[in-house]
């Protein structure tokens, strides 16, 4: 025989072999898929068993040995998996030549090192709870229990962190979006929580710090008023601190803001809006939050109550009235008792119970007395929910996580501390409160009400942003901001003095006086802004408001448009801005251009409604869409959602 026939007869035998190997292959991934599903059952009955006894299998020993046993049952299933396919996970890598499943198929062995990974990073992680359960000390909840667990076990979650390392290697080692398509969704899910796994693992790491296990730490809180909304959340309304040592909270007082100012020390001149539209003659506490950066925020804040009391803090933690609401929802009904009366506080009363409680009462003036302790509810509401929280009173620990997981997430409660540590795994989770400094578009309205009263719930607001995406890379864009003021009170004039009214919704049924901030790109040229002036009479210092905008640069990749407006009762506006980016998108090695655009939400609004439209260049064909618009027509894609949260648009196509 020729050695061309050789040739051709090693080639047929090989590609034979390699089909064989490829239908051994794809026989034994059918038997896997019967073991997978057998793992999914075990995994709905651990999420039952989690879901009827959250508290109990965080905090007790018989809860998290419970989870252990059925944690080793699933990876005793998945260890059956990787020794039935051992044969098969040796040619998979080389079985990319397979039509439409070849990327599968080769991605296999990284998959099963992910599944694998995670259980082990998982089985960590419950020996850390297992081992809190079992120490000796006071009863302080499974949080504090676990921190000084990591700080007397640190092995736990470097074992824990370790695996997680090598889930993060596996899937760096393949491309999702060339995977079967049932795949692309789970895959997806798991890369926005491998993100914060890793954070996670992180801010674990510095519990100990966090919790005082090996020192005392100090936390100013901040109680944010959302009904007068300002750049993090809302007028500061009240202040305090909370002191926590060994896990435990052992110093807490809060109450009004305005108590921790001491006018006859030096303050700082307040930012000009402030100053001109306020007439605010020095930057009090109360007024900390000007900047939209919370890091920026807690830092000025920290340093004017240190004016006004002489102490310093580990770290600043911000809240608004909807995260307080999520919290008692989570732990139900708490007995506040104040000098007049105990009242029951549940997440459904809680807002009309603190605008009563706000109040004067029938037969009260409201005279110096009545101001000194209008505020007392918020430090007596506090106190009890420590009560509540440090009792057990059957607090749903799962439930109360949650919350505070849905409060940072949503914005409605910010951290700051003063460690870079925990600085850089609170931005893993977008938790830090920050003005994004990343690269792209980028688009936040903030607002500030500037206007001494309560109107910021009656505002309906709506963002609509219209990005027509050139082939030169630049981009015209459209911002059009309405707002709606939903009272239905009659005001001829707009009365900019300070004061208050008998009953706390009446506040809320006046003029809206709103310092408005676009942040956008620091490259952005803005070519058209409103242009309305408040007249003087409007105003506190009886002069009138710039017709321009206020640029100010906010770091290297951000500057604000800054503008103020006023809204009387049932009054609508439109404003538009107009301004061109020159360079938006970028083009990749592969030839692809990508266009991402950031959607950051104030922290203290409840959402956004937001509409999106992306007109792509001429000739230009869309490759994908990361989330999928609403509609699409010729080249223009429309996407639509409330900001509840920050936003992230990825499109991607070829000229």
């Amino acid at each position: 025989m020729s050695g061309k026939g050789w040739g051709c007869l090693l080639l047929a035998l090989g590609s034979v072999l390699l089909l064989l190997c490829a239908g051994m292959t794809a026989y034994r991934l059918n038997r896997a898929l019967t073991y997978g599903r057998a793992i999914a059952v075990q995994m709905d009955q651990v999420q039952q068993y989690v879901t009827l006894n959250g508290t109990l299998v965080l905090s007790s020993a018989e809860g998290t040995a419970n989870l252990q046993q059925a944690l080793q049952a699933i990876r005793a299933e998945v260890a059956v998996i990787r020794r039935d396919l051992h044969p098969a996970l040796e040619f998979c890598p080389l079985l990319g030549w397979v039509p439409k499943y070849g990327p599968t198929l080769e991605a296999v062995p990284a998959l099963l090192d992910i599944l694998e990974g995670s259980f082990e990073s998982c089985a960590a992680f419950l020996d850390i709870l297992h081992a809190a359960a079992l120490q000796p000390g006071p009863a302080d909840g499974p949080l504090a229990a676990s921190a000084r667990a990591i700080q007397t076990q640190p092995e736990l979650l470097v074992r824990a962190a370790a695996a997680w390392s090598e889930v993060e290697a596996a899937r760096a080692s393949f491309d999702a979006t060339a995977l079967a398509p049932p795949l692309a969704a789970p895959l997806a899910t798991f890369d926005e929580l491998a993100v914060a796994v890793r954070a996670g693992l992180d801010i674990a790491a510095e519990t100990p710090y966090l919790f005082g296990i090996d020192g005392p730490r100090t936390y100013l809180i901040l109680a944010q008023s959302e009904d007068e909304l300002r750049p993090t959340g809302g007028f500061i309304t009240a202040a305090g601190y909370i002191v926590v040592a060994d896990g435990r909270i052992t110093e807490m007082e809060i109450g009004d803001s305005y108590a921790l100012d001491d006018l006859s020390r030096y303050y700082p001149d307040p930012p000009e809006p402030l100053f001109e539209y306020m007439g605010a003659p020095q930057w009090l506490l109360r007024d900390a939050n000007w900047s939209p950066d919370f890091a920026e925020t807690a830092e000025i804040a920290a340093g004017l109550a240190r004016i006004g009391t002489g102490r310093t803090v580990d770290g600043v933690i911000a809240m608004d009235q909807a995260a307080i609401r999520y919290i008692l929802d989570a732990v139900g009904p708490v007995e506040v008792v104040t000098e007049q009366r105990t009242q029951t506080v549940t997440a459904g009363n809680f807002f009309d119970w603190m605008h009563q409680s706000w109040a004067p009462s029938p037969e009260e003036a409201q005279d110096r007395a009545w101001w000194t302790t209008r505020k007392t509810f918020v430090g007596d509401l506090a106190s009890a929910l420590r009560h509540k929280l440090e009792s057990g009173g059957g607090v749903d620990t799962t439930g109360l996580l949650l919350a505070v997981v849905r409060a940072l997430d949503e914005k409605h409660l910010l951290v700051y501390v003063r460690r870079q540590e925990i600085v850089d795994a609170l931005a893993g989770l977008h938790w830090d409160g920050r003005v994004d400094q990343g690269g792209g578009d980028y688009l936040m309205v903030v607002e500030a009400n500037v206007g001494f009263n309560k109107a910021s719930p009656l505002l309906e607001r709506r963002l609509e942003q219209r990005v027509d995406l050139a082939p030169d890379g630049s981009a015209q864009v459209e911002a059009i901001i309405s707002y709606r003021h939903l009272s239905d009170a009659v005001i001829d004039w707009c009365d900019p003095s300070p004061r208050y009214d008998p009953a706390y919704a009446d506040m809320m049924d006046r003029c809206y006086w709103n310092y408005l901030r676009l942040l956008v790109p620091a490259s952005a040229e803005l070519q058209s802004a409103p242009d309305m002036v408040v007249p003087a009479q409007n105003l506190t210092r009886r002069r009138p408001s710039r017709a321009s905008v206020d640029v100010e640069y906010l770091g290297d990749t951000r500057q604000s448009w800054g503008k103020l407006v006023l809204l009387k009762p049932g009054e609508q506006l439109i404003l538009r801005y107009e301004y061109r980016l020159p360079h938006v998108t970028r083009v990749g090695e592969d030839g692809v251009t990508r266009y991402e655009l950031l959607l950051q939400k104030q922290p203290g609004l409840k959402g956004f409604p937001t509409t999106l439209i992306v007109t792509l260049p001429e000739g230009a064909a869309l490759l994908r869409s990361l989330p999928a618009p609403a509609e699409t027509s010729a080249r223009a894609l429309e996407f639509r959602f409330d900001l509840i949260t920050d936003r992230r648009v990825s499109i991607e196509f070829v000229l």
